[in-house]
């Protein structure tokens, strides 16, 4: 991994249909526990475009190794602070001189015990 390690997370997979035929996300058996990972969360002041009001916008994202396989809607939890994340998108960098860069997650924020 070229990023620095900050954090270790565990990586959900799988999901159920519940009795009012909504989709729910199930968290039995991690398909990955204890994987090294950095967690950036960065925040973006923007204006609103008719108002002109700032406004602050919050994203995070997660870096992994290249041999981890994460999917969108798989859900990670942060090992050192118990926050749970979505994942909305993952890309893979191609890379130039061969070398397997690092996976990286745009991440949505489930629920958490900050703000």
């Amino acid at each position: 991994m070229v990023a620095a390690q900050n954090t270790q997370i565990t990586l959900y997979r799988g999901s159920a249909i519940n009795a009012f035929g909504d989709v729910q996300q199930v968290r039995n058996s991690p398909l990955y526990a204890g994987l090294p990972a950095c967690l950036v969360e960065r925040t973006d002041t923007v204006l609103d475009p008719a108002t002109q009001t700032p406004m602050t916008v919050r994203g995070s994202v997660l870096y992994l190794d290249p041999w981890v396989t994460p999917q969108v809607a798989d859900q990670v939890v942060d090992s050192a602070t118990g926050d749970i994340y979505a994942v909305e998108e993952v890309i893979r960098p191609p890379t130039i001189i061969g070398v397997p860069s690092d996976v990286r997650c745009s991440l949505r924020r489930v629920t958490g015990q900050g703000t």
